[in-house]
């Protein structure tokens, strides 16, 4: 299966490249719906809808029409419907509905339009001889542009929020209860009660829900904009964002790494062999894409060199082994995730016998569960055997090719998959409310893509 998916999205795909800075060791490609997802997750409907509750509504048609109805000419239906604004009983919010965020990536203008649309549903309470209540809904669109800026020197990016306001083209009042009394009288008083609102509402939005949106969305980006970091036996390994674009109706973050030794040194990652190739999203919400050099390095943190020592009961023979593993070599091709270790297994029997050296090859296996890469090795084959020194004379030692495999497969790999279980976390992925990754090894970089999202 790896082979096949992974052909399909890196056989044919050219590298990019072109900013003036090193290459990013992870991108993160996010869709329309993904952004969409992590905004409604993260948006405070109640918030919101009780912001729109409070909006001032009977006092500003209490206010009056002054005098932008056109009827001027008309005094006496000017005045009535005057006076009724100023007599209203009530003015009542009955009903809001948030509708699904739209969400619209301007890649000419560096900007992502977030639109906040609503369904307020309004009951204005009358005096009784015009048939007692005015039910009208309105249709808002609170609209938010998160603008891309970009530091010429550095290439570094940051996402800020722009305008915040509600799109004009889109403000709609319906009358919803047609029939009544006096229903011309109503009509102009539904004109009224338009005209003020289309005329103040605006304002109203900006003043009262701009700040909250704004606050929601500052929420957003500082997690879109975060660094995701992991301490790996005294080490800490992190992945700071260090670009971002739009692209193919796609927003994309690349990620540069950095490991601080013990000692408080920072060792930046390397861009990998070679840059890393656009992904197509297809029908995923979401895709990463890791450099074998990241990867490595995540790896070396994990299973840095050791001994292990295995005391064996047997008598008269073997009493002790020890096994030392250096720094794990990975290698990423189609399909593919190979790492090699040269262990040195030292035997003894109540003294040192003899010391052999070898190479082991292991496949990995890659799950992403809670967040976090975990990577399973699996042992391929035992090769390169040596007889470094020994106290029983020569001897040939590929006759302890079997051993040698028996004792990586039954301890060494089990206490480093035990190591390797605690997992990298993921930038994003996590919050993004991802539970699960599917992986496709490639040439020099591996891609993690989300299964299409339940409608």
């Amino acid at each position: 299966m790896f082979p096949v998916l992974a052909f399909a999205i890196f056989c044919g795909l050219l590298a990019q490249n072109t900013q003036g800075y090193a290459s990013p060791q992870a991108i993160v490609n996010l869709g329309p719906e993904m952004l969409q997802r992590l905004i409604s997750h993260r948006l405070d409907s109640q918030a919101l809808v009780g912001r729109l509750q409070n909006l001032p509504l009977q006092s500003i048609l209490q206010g009056g029409s002054g005098g932008l109805l056109g009827l001027g000419n008309l005094p006496v239906l000017g005045g009535l419907v005057d006076g009724l604004l100023g007599n209203i009983l009530g003015v009542k919010i009955r009903n809001i509905e948030l509708l699904r965020l739209d969400i619209r990536l301007d890649e000419v203008a560096k900007h992502i339009i977030v639109t906040v649309p609503a369904d307020v549903e309004i009951e204005i309470n009358l005096p009784l001889n015009l048939g007692r209540l005015l039910h009208v809904k309105l249709y808002l669109d609170i609209q938010v542009a998160v603008r891309i800026l970009t530091d010429p020197v550095s290439g570094h990016v940051k996402l800020v929020v722009g305008n915040c306001h509600n799109n004009p083209g889109h403000l709609r009042i319906t009358l919803l209860n047609k029939k009544g009394p006096l229903l011309q009288t109503v009509n102009n008083l539904l004109r009224a009660v338009t005209d003020i609102l289309e005329k103040t509402v605006p304002h109203l939005l900006q003043k009262e829900l701009c700040p909250l949106v704004n606050m929601l969305l500052e929420d957003v980006l500082n997690l879109l904009q975060g660094s995701s970091s992991s301490y790996v036996h005294g080490d800490m390994i992190q992945l700071r964002p260090s670009s971002t674009s739009l692209r193919n109706g796609v927003m994309q973050i690349g990620y540069e790494g950095t490991v601080r030794l013990p000692g408080g040194q920072n060792y930046i990652v390397p861009s990998g062999t070679a840059p890393l190739p656009h992904a197509p999203l297809g029908d995923a919400p979401m895709n990463m894409l890791l450099s074998d050099h990241l990867l490595s390095a995540m790896l070396r943190a994990f299973l840095t060199p050791r001994a292990i020592n295995i005391h064996s009961p047997q008598e008269g023979g073997i009493r002790a082994l020890q096994v030392s593993y250096g720094a794990p070599v990975l290698a990423l091709t189609v399909g593919r995730i190979e790492v090699k270790q040269n262990i040195d297994v030292k035997v003894y029997s109540g003294r040192h016998l003899f010391t052999v050296r070898a190479t082991v090859t292991s496949l990995g296996a890659v799950s992403v569960a809670g967040g976090s890469l975990r990577l399973t090795l699996h042992l391929e084959g035992i090769d390169n055997l040596s007889l470094i020194n020994s106290s029983v004379g020569n001897f040939d030692v590929q006759h302890l090719t079997g051993a040698i495999s028996h004792l990586v497969s039954a301890f060494l790999l089990p206490h480093q998959n035990h190591l390797l279980a605690e997992g990298f976390p993921l930038p994003l992925v996590q919050q993004l409310g991802v539970d699960h990754l599917n992986a496709a090894p490639g040439q020099n970089a591996l891609l993690l893509f989300a299964p299409p999202l339940a409608s």
